[in-house]
C-alpha cells in the first residue's frame, strides 16, 4: 500500500511539473485536446466522480444543459489515506465567439465520502482572453480568478463571467479622457452559456457619425441568448431581418440613457444641455434607434454666440450606426432687435463620417411688427427676411446672422420719422454687429420739434470707440419765414444711439442711449450783421438733461472790428421740484488802454441757479486761452445759488508785454435770497517774458507769480494766497509764498511753511553753490516744530523722538520761524594731464547750518511742573534749536580717460557737528551736543564728543 501511494505521488509530481512548464497556449491546447478526446470516447465519460473512477484517468464528468454538453475533465490524481487530490479542466464554447475558453484547477480535494472542498470546486480561467464576437465587438476576460466555472461530484454547475465588452472605434468612440475604446462591464452567473442575458455597465461614448453627442447609459443589457429578448419591440429593420422571430436577435439593449448635446447647445448658465432617451440597440450592424425629446432647452436659455435660443423639440434617427435624419424646433432671439423672438426649424444630417450639419430656417407668412425700445422704434419685418445660422465647428458654437427687409418708425417725442422703408440690413454677432442696408430717402410724417424736415441721407453704423449702434438721419430744415429776406436753411443730424454689451455667456444686449440732434451750423452774412456758430437742442445732457444751448460768433458790421463769442444755455431741471436756470458765458477780444497797462481780452458772464465747475487755475486758463464752443458746460444746477457775475481780463504793458503781462478773474455770487455769498479774485502775472513764452522752459530770465483771494460772506472768511518765483540766467533762482487767512475765531499769516520753504539758490553750471531756505508763520494756526536734519541724530545723546512742544502749535497764538543754509565749495584742480589719465588735487568744503524758533502763548492756568508757577513772559515761552555741520576734505584723484574711472585718496577729512537746543525764558534751559571726527589718509585718528546742559528744565502742565 505504501509503495502504491509512493508511486502515485511520484507520478503526480512529474505530471504537475510538466503542467507548470506549459505556456498559457500550451495549457489551453492541452485542455482543448483533453476535452475533445473525452467527448469522442464514451469510455472516458462518467456521470459523476467517485473513488473507483479516479485510477482510470483521464475521465470526464458529462452533463447536458439545454442543447449544450459540459465536460469537466479529471486528470493527475494523487491518492492518500484521507482522500485524493486531482487536477480538473474544462473547455467552454462561448456563443458567437471565435474560440473556446479554457478553465483549470489544481489540488482539488476529494475525500472518501465524495465531497469536494470549498474553493477547490472552481475552475479558473487560465489566462487573459479576448473573444472576438463579431467585426466590431470583443469580450475581454482576465485570467485573475474573477471568471470561473463551479462544479461538484456530479459535474458542471454554473459559470461566472466577469469582464468587459470592447467596441471598435468605427462603432462607438469613448469620451472618457485617456480611454482607447468604449467598454461595457459584465459580471454574471450563467448556467446555460447559450442562454446568456445579463446587465452591463457602459462607459460614456459618442456614436461614430454623430459627433459631440455624448451618451451615458444608466440601464443596459447584453443579449446572447436564442431563448429570450428585451421586453420591447425591436426596430422594424431588425424584425424583417429576423423573419419575425424576435428571439434570434443578439446584441446590446440600451434601455435608459442621457444624452449630452454638443457644446453649441450649452445653457447660458453653464454646463452641457442633457436630455433623457430610451431604447437604443447595438448589434453587428451598429447602433440603431431614435433619439427624441421635447423641452430640451428652455426659452432663451441657449447661447447662439450671444443670441438666445431654445430647443423645444429634437429628433435624431440612427440606423446601423449612420445618422439618417433629424430635426430641431425652437425659438431664436434676435439680440439687436431687443431680443424679440422668431420661430425656427432646423434639419440635422450627417456631414461626412465625423461631423453633423445643421441647416436652420425661419419663414414668415405675413408681416410681423415688433417693438424695439432700444432704438425708440417699431419695426415691421417682411416675409422676405432671412435667418441664417452657420455651425462653427472650430469653436463648437452656432453663429447666427440675419438679413432684414421691412420698414421702421422712429419717434422719441422730439424727432419723428415714420414708415421709412429699408432692405438688406445685415445683423450679426461680430463687429460691426449691424451694417449695410438701403433706405428710402423720402417719407411722409417726418418732423423735428414740430418743423417739417426732409430726409437727405440714412446711415446704420456701429462705433468701436463708444460700442454703440447708431441709426443716423441727415435732415434739411428751414428756419425763419420763407417770405422773409433773411430766411435761410440749414442741415442737421438726428441720431438714435443704443449701447451694446457683448460678453461671452452674458450674450449680446442692446439698450437705448439717446436720440441726439446735432448742432445746427449757421453761417449768415447780411448787410447789417454777420452771424456764425452753432445752436442745438441738447438732450439727455449728463448734467442738465434737456436744455437749449448755443455758441455763436456775432459781429455788427462797421461797428466791431472782431466778433465776440457768446455761449448761452437755459432750461429747467426735471422732477416735480424742478427749477429754472440760465447762464451766459462769453469772451471778447479788446484793446483798452489804461495808462501804461492795456487790457487785451475780457471774459465774463452771468448765471442763475447754477454753480461753476471750474477751479481757480482753470478760470485763469480760460482767460489766457481760447473758448472752445464744444467744451463741456462749466456749470452744474444748484438751487442754493442765486444770481452770480463773473468777469476776467487779460492785461499787458502798453509798450512791451515783456515788462508785464497777466490774467485775472473777478467773480461775485449771491445766495438764493439775493444776499452776497462770495467774492473771488485770482490771477497771474509775468515779467521779463512774452505771453507766448510764459511756459517756455528755455527762457532763463523771468519773474512770475499768482494771486488768489476769496471772501465768503456766509462764513465771514477771507483767504488770500500769493506766490512768486524769480529766475535769472540759470544761476539765481528764488521763490516765495504768502498766505493770509481771517475768520471769526481763526487768523494766521504764513510766509511759506517748514515743509515748503521760501528758497534762494546760486548755481555754477550744474553745481549748486549756495542754497538758503526759510519760513515765517504766526497766528492761531502754525505748523508743528520741524525735525532736525537727518545728520544731527548721529551726534551722541540726540534722540530722534525728542519732543519740543511740537503739538502745541494749533492751540493758541504763536510764531514759528527758521532758516537753513547749505554751502558747497568743492573744487578739483588739474595738476597733471597724462596720456592715459588726468591727475587732480581736490578740496571739498561743505557747510550746513540753520535754526528753528517757536514762540507759543500758553493758557493762563498753565504752570511749569518743576517750579509749580508760571513761566516765560506773559505766558509766552520759546523753544529753539541751532545746528551746524562742517566737512572739510582734501586729497588727490586720478581719472582714466578710457572709461572715466576715478580713483581717489583723501589726505585728511575733518567733520564738525554741533547742536544747541533750549527753552527760555524763566526758566531757561540750554542743552548742547558737539562732535568732531578727524581722519588722515583714511585712518580715524580721533573722535571727540562733548555735551552739556544749563538751567532748569520746564515741563508744562495744564
Amino acid at each position: 500500500m505504501l509503495g502504491k501511494r509512493l508511486t502515485l505521488a511520484i507520478t503526480t509530481w512529474v505530471l504537475f511539473s510538466a503542467l507548470f512548464c506549459f505556456s498559457q497556449t500550451d495549457l489551453e491546447n492541452k485542455i482543448f485536446e483533453m476535452n475533445e478526446r473525452i467527448q469522442n470516447d464514451p469510455r472516458l465519460q462518467v456521470g459523476s466522480i467517485n473513488t473507483d473512477s479516479l485510477p482510470s484517468l483521464p475521465i470526464g464528468i458529462v452533463k447536458k444543459i439545454g442543447e449544450t454538453v459540459y465536460v469537466i475533465a479529471i486528470d493527475d490524481a494523487v491518492f492518500e489515506t484521507d482522500g485524493a487530490h486531482f487536477s480538473a479542466y474544462m473547455a467552454l464554447d462561448f456563443p458567437g465567439a471565435d474560440r473556446k475558453l479554457a478553465f483549470a484547477a489544481e489540488n482539488v480535494h476529494f475525500n472518501p465520502s465524495g465531497v469536494l472542498a470549498g474553493e477547490g470546486a472552481k475552475l479558473s480561467l487560465v489566462s487573459d482572453v479576448t473573444l472576438h464576437l463579431g467585426p466590431k465587438v470583443d469580450l475581454f476576460l482576465r485570467g485573475d480568478g474573477s471568471s470561473y466555472v463551479e462544479f461538484d461530484c456530479n459535474g458542471y454547475k454554473r459559470t461566472r463571467l466577469k469582464g468587459e465588452f470592447r467596441f471598435n472605434g468605427d462603432l462607438l468612440q469613448p469620451t472618457t479622457p485617456g480611454a482607447t475604446y468604449v467598454t461595457a462591464l459584465v459580471d454574471v452567473y450563467v448556467q446555460d452559456i447559450k442562454n446568456l442575458y445579463a446587465s452591463v455597465s457602459f462607459s460614456p461614448f459618442e456614436i461614430r457619425g454623430l459627433k459631440d453627442y455624448e451618451f451615458t447609459v444608466s440601464d443596459a443589457s447584453v443579449d446572447l441568448s436564442d431563448f429570450q429578448n428585451p421586453n420591447v419591440s425591436l426596430p422594424v429593420s431588425f424584425q424583417a431581418a429576423l423573419g419575425g422571430n424576435q428571439d434570434l436577435w443578439r446584441g446590446f439593449y440600451l434601455k435608459t440613457l442621457s444624452v449630452k448635446m454638443p457644446e453649441k447647445f450649452n445653457s447660458k448658465t453653464g454646463g452641457r444641455t442633457e436630455m433623457g432617451v430610451n431604447n437604443l440597440f447595438i448589434d453587428d450592424s451598429g447602433i440603431t434607434g431614435d433619439v427624441f425629446a421635447t423641452n430640451v432647452l428652455n426659452t432663451n436659455k441657449g447661447n447662439m454666440s450671444g443670441w438666445g435660443f431654445s430647443v423645444s423639440r429634437v429628433e435624431l434617427n440612427v440606423l446601423s450606426n449612420a445618422l439618417i435624419g433629424g430635426s430641431l424646433e425652437g425659438q431664436v432671439t434676435i439680440a439687436p432687435l431687443d431680443d424679440n423672438s422668431l420661430n425656427y426649424t432646423a434639419t440635422v444630417a450627417a456631414d461626412g463620417p465625423d461631423d453633423v450639419d445643421y441647416t436652420f430656417s425661419v419663414g414668415l407668412s405675413s408681416n410681423k411688427t415688433i417693438s424695439v425700445p432700444s432704438l425708440k422704434s417699431s419695426i415691421t419685418i417682411y416675409p422676405t427676411t432671412v435667418l441664417t445660422v452657420t455651425d462653427n465647428n472650430a469653436q463648437d458654437k452656432f453663429v447666427p446672422s440675419m438679413v432684414l427687409n421691412g420698414k421702421i418708425t422712429v419717434d422719441d417725442g422730439t424727432a419723428k420719422i415714420a414708415n421709412l422703408d429699408f432692405t438688406n440690413v445685415s445683423v450679426g454677432i461680430s463687429k460691426p454687429f449691424i451694417s449695410g442696408g438701403t433706405f428710402a430717402l423720402t417719407t411722409s410724417g417726418a418732423s423735428l420739434v414740430n418743423l417739417p424736415i426732409s430726409i437727405n441721407n440714412v446711415t446704420l453704423t456701429f462705433s468701436s470707440t463708444t460700442q454703440r449702434i447708431a441709426l443716423g438721419f441727415q435732415v434739411g430744415i428751414t428756419l425763419g419765414d420763407a417770405s422773409s429776406s433773411v430766411s435761410f436753411s440749414a442741415t442737421t443730424g438726428v441720431v438714435v444711439e443704443a449701447n451694446t454689451n457683448f460678453a461671452g455667456n452674458d450674450g449680446f444686449h442692446i439698450k437705448f442711449h439717446t436720440v441726439r440732434i446735432s448742432d445746427i451750423y449757421l453761417n449768415v452774412s447780411t448787410t447789417p450783421f454777420y452771424l456764425e456758430g452753432y445752436i442745438a437742442i441738447r438732450r439727455d445732457d449728463p448734467v442738465f438733461g434737456n436744455l437749449f444751448f448755443g455758441s455763436i460768433n456775432f459781429k455788427l458790421n462797421n461797428i466791431m472790428n472782431q466778433p465776440i463769442i457768446l455761449r448761452a444755455g437755459f432750461g429747467k431741471t426735471s422732477g416735480s421740484s424742478g427749477y429754472k436756470y440760465w447762464f451766459v458765458d462769453g469772451q471778447v477780444p479788446v484793446n483798452i488802454p489804461l495808462g501804461q497797462i492795456a487790457l487785451n481780452k475780457l471774459i465774463g458772464g452771468a448765471s442763475y441757479h447754477v454753480q461753476s465747475t471750474l477751479s481757480n487755475s482753470s478760470m485763469i486758463s480760460k482767460v489766457s486761452g481760447q473758448l472752445d464752443p464744444n467744451a463741456a458746460i462749466p456749470f452744474t444746477p444748484n438751487s442754493a445759488y442765486g444770481l452770480a457775475f463773473k468777469a476776467g481780463v487779460g492785461f499787458r504793458h502798453s509798450t512791451s508785454e515783456e515788462i508785464v503781462n497777466g490774467d485775472a478773474v473777478f467773480q461775485v455770487s449771491f445766495n438764493a435770497g439775493g444776499g452776497l455769498a462770495q467774492i473771488d479774485f485770482l490771477g497771474n502775472c509775468f515779467m521779463l517774458v512774452k505771453t507766448t513764452d510764459r511756459y517756455n522752459q528755455s527762457i532763463q530770465n523771468k519773474i512770475f507769480g499768482t494771486i488768489s483771494a476769496q471772501y465768503n460772506n456766509n462764513t465771514k472768511t477771507f483767504h488770500t494766497n500769493i506766490s512768486a518765483t524769480a529766475q535769472f540766467g540759470g544761476a539765481i533762482e528764488g521763490s516765495l509764498s504768502v498766505t493770509f487767512h481771517i475768520e471769526p475765531s481763526v487768523w494766521y499769516i504764513w510766509f511759506n511753511r517748514p515743509s515748503s520753504r521760501a528758497t534762494l539758490s546760486v548755481k555754477s553750471g550744474s553745481t549748486t553753490l549756495f542754497t538758503a531756505s526759510s519760513y515765517l508763520q504766526f497766528g492761531t494756526q502754525i505748523d508743528n516744530f520741524p525735525s532736525l536734519p537727518s545728520w544731527a541724530y548721529s551726534i551722541s545723546g540726540v534722540s530722534q523722538t525728542r519732543n519740543l512742544d511740537a503739538t502745541k502749535a494749533s492751540t493758541g497764538n504763536g510764531l514759528l520761524t527758521g532758516m537753513r543754509v547749505n554751502v558747497d565749495l568743492g573744487r578739483n584742480y588739474l595738476v597733471h594731464s597724462g596720456s592715459k589719465s588726468d591727475y587732480y588735487v581736490f578740496l571739498d568744503i561743505f557747510l550746513d547750518f540753520g535754526f528753528d524758533l517757536m514762540v507759543i502763548k500758553y493758557p493762563s492756568h498753565a504752570v511749569c511742573t518743576q517750579t509749580n508757577s508760571g513761566f516765560g513772559m506773559n505766558q509766552r515761552y520759546c523753544t529753539g534749536q541751532m545746528y551746524f555741520k562742517g566737512d572739510v576734505a582734501a586729497g588727490g584723484k586720478r581719472i582714466k580717460r578710457s572709461n572715466n574711472n576715478t580713483t581717489s585718496l583723501k589726505l585728511f577729512d575733518i567733520q564738525l557737528l554741533a547742536l544747541l537746543q533750549g527753552k527760555f525764558p524763566k526758566p531757561t534751559f540750554v542743552e548742547g551736543n558737539f562732535s568732531a571726527k578727524v581722519k588722515f589718509l583714511g585712518i580715524n585718528i580721533g573722535t571727540y564728543n562733548f555735551k552739556f546742559n544749563l538751567g532748569t528744565q520746564c515741563t508744562i502742565s495744564y
